[in-house]
């Protein structure tokens, strides 16, 4: 009948992780933190076990004589017999592979645990007449409760701490990403946060240079969304690759995507799901943290245990992990480490952390690396640099947006501190405009007040930086005012027709505006 059947256990299993962790102590500090006394299917052999861990703990040898006495005095539990004892030791061979066992040990305990809870429902559920949705809540936590991997703690020994240390798999050294704890993008909206890091993913899903500057790892890359939906994200995905100059077949089945999966960080399976997915994988994007965490109070300084999760993901499975996170309110002129929004506990868990910050979208983006990875040997080069878009046009030019150019620039080539190079275009536009109205010329003042007369925008700074780069690029002059204080002027530099030399747009240079 079905009520006499045995609930599933392996009692092999149970007496190999005996007499391999009573052989040897290397062999039983590796299966100690995942089998427990109680896992054991057999009442005996969870009092050996738990004989040969308290003998363990006393430093005292683990023999047959030992272990005997320790199961006879049965510490106010019920005592084995010795005899028990002595043929499990003898009969049982010693196998090396004690992690695997003390797992298999652990996995039918939890189907027995499930088995259980299981049998509760059922005997609760035929009682159920008017609190149905009670008794569906309690059920479900019965079984998540039964299911729950247990939680284990890998203890290195010496020999293990001081290993020779295998090579950092760098996804990107120059941008310190890599494996261990999460790297973290941090912006505001409309910084580019997830155009760039959809960049990245397309190039490290082909081996190309980020944002054409930093070299990387060609591996396979997964990206789980949160925030756009299929739609956007794959539209943002083509429209990057048309501009990289990608077709489909370049990735080789290397770039992957999940949108708004059934579970999130904060989900009981997440941890279990992520080694499932991220095994094989070089990168794992998250888009974006907040999101992945909904009904979680980030000020709480418990948010960090979503993160510390992703490390020992990473650790187990070598996946980097990269997230993108908004910046809290007023990051402007705060502390570099408190941009992000929500607990500092959320910097201190990740590995390097990127600030972005942008203006106005699609302006050129400062991006500044405030914190690198643990992992990271020397100083990083490229800590502060600024990030483009461009809109490609499709070949027939029917559509001037057909895709979209992330590029590296680096800081001095944007170097007025809050007018990117596109920004700075326009302005020089708005000068030049000026100039051609006034073709005698202009003192530096006398186009500031201009400009502002026009209600062209523009700080008296800028304005001035770009008429002096304006010499240098060779479409302005400036030139000496003749009479006694008459100053210097500023002109437009034009090209003679007749005898092609340059000249400016005045023909009579002692003329005043």
């Amino acid at each position: 009948m079905d009520d006499c059947r045995i609930p599933p256990n392996d009692l092999e299993a149970e007496a190999t992780v005996i007499v391999t962790g009573a052989t040897s102590r290397e062999h039983l500090m590796r299966a100690a933190p995942i089998a427990r006394p109680e896992h054991f299917y057999s009442w005996e052999n969870g009092e050996i076990w738990r004989a040969i861990l308290e003998l363990t703990s006393q430093g005292k040898p683990t023999t047959e004589i030992t272990i005997k006495q320790a199961v006879l005095r049965g510490h106010g539990r019920r005592e084995v017999d010795p005899n028990y004892v002595a043929q499990l030791l003898i009969n049982t061979p010693f196998l090396s592979d004690i992690e695997e066992h003390a797992q298999i040990i652990v996995n039918k305990w939890q189907v027995r645990q499930t088995i259980v809870a299981a049998q509760k429902i059922a005997a609760e559920g035929f009682g159920v007449n008017g609190d149905s949705q009670g008794y569906l809540e309690r059920s479900a936590l019965l079984i998540q409760e039964a299911a729950k991997t247990e939680q284990r703690s890998e203890i290195l020994n010496s020999e293990a701490i001081f290993a020779p240390l295998q090579p950092v798999k760098w996804v990107c050294k120059e941008l310190c990403i890599g494996p261990g704890r999460p790297t973290l993008f941090v912006g505001y909206g409309y910084s580019l946060k997830s155009y760039s890091l959809q960049s990245l993913a397309e190039s490290v899903a082909t081996g190309t240079k980020i944002w054409g500057e930093f070299r990387c790892t060609k591996g396979r890359v997964l990206h789980i969304d949160y925030e756009q939906g299929k739609q956007a994200t794959r539209e943002r995905y083509q429209r990057l690759a048309f501009g990289a100059n990608l077709t489909s077949s370049e990735f080789e089945d290397m770039l992957e995507l999940t949108c708004f999966p059934a579970w999130y960080l904060t989900s009981q399976s997440a941890e279990t799901e992520l080694e499932r997915l991220c095994t094989g994988r070089a990168l794992c994007i998250i888009d974006s943290f907040t999101a992945a965490t909904p009904g979680v109070d980030q000020i709480d300084s418990r948010i960090r245990t979503y993160l510390d999760m992703l490390t020992r993901v990473s650790e187990h499975t070598g996946c980097s992990f990269i997230v993108i996170h908004h910046a809290g309110k007023a990051a402007e002129g705060k502390d570099k480490r408190e941009v992000a929004r929500g607990n500092s506990a959320i910097f201190d868990a990740c590995g390097t952390v990127l600030n972005m910050n942008g203006k106005k979208p699609f302006e050129p983006v400062l991006c500044e690396i405030v914190k690198t990875s643990a992992n990271a040997t020397g100083r990083i080069a490229n800590t502060k640099f600024y990030l483009a878009p461009s809109d490609i046009a499709s070949d027939d030019g029917a559509n001037d947006k057909a895709g979209i150019r992330i590029e590296y620039e680096p800081e001095d080539a944007v170097d007025q501190p809050q007018a990117p190079r596109r920004a700075f275009a326009k302005l020089r536009e708005s000068v030049e405009k000026v100039l051609v109205s006034y073709p005698h010329g202009l003192s530096t003042r006398e186009v500031i007040a201009k400009m502002r007369v026009d209600g062209h925008q523009g700080r008296s700074e800028d304005i001035t930086t770009v008429l002096r780069n304006g010499v240098v690029d060779g479409w302005c002059v400036e030139e000496k005012r003749e009479g006694k204080g008459g100053g210097k002027a500023w002109k437009l530099r034009t090209v003679n027709d007749a005898s092609g030399e340059e000249s400016s747009t005045d023909d009579d240079a002692g003329g005043h505006a």
